[in-house]
């Protein structure tokens, strides 16, 4: 009987533990980013697109790539996922009109 009741107590005690441990973490597709993580990313970006880069100055002045890469950094108002985000950055990836430029989502 004392048996019995041991285990009972273990069958309890451990599913209490797994229950713990199965709580769900946020999943790296769904986490959202705050807007100003968003927009220190875009600043990097656009540091290295303006330094590194050859289109900007080839098919329109430095001075448009610049002022793109200020208005999309700007205008992150709004938490992301690293997905929305990679896709507003491949928009203006593709801007530089540079076949070997790209930004994977």
């Amino acid at each position: 009987m004392q048996l019995l009741r041991f285990l009972q107590i273990l069958v309890v005690l451990f599913s209490l533990s797994v229950c713990g441990f199965a709580q769900e973490k946020e999943s790296p597709l769904t986490k959202k980013y705050p807007p100003g993580q968003l927009r220190e990313d875009a600043g990097i970006f656009g540091k290295v697109i303006m330094a590194m880069h050859p289109s900007p100055g080839i098919y329109r002045p430095r001075e448009y790539y610049s002022a793109l890469l200020d208005s999309f950094s700007l205008s992150l108002h709004d938490s992301l996922t690293e997905r929305e985000f990679r896709l507003q950055l491949k928009l203006i990836a593709d801007r530089l009109h540079c076949g070997h430029t790209e930004v994977l989502y």
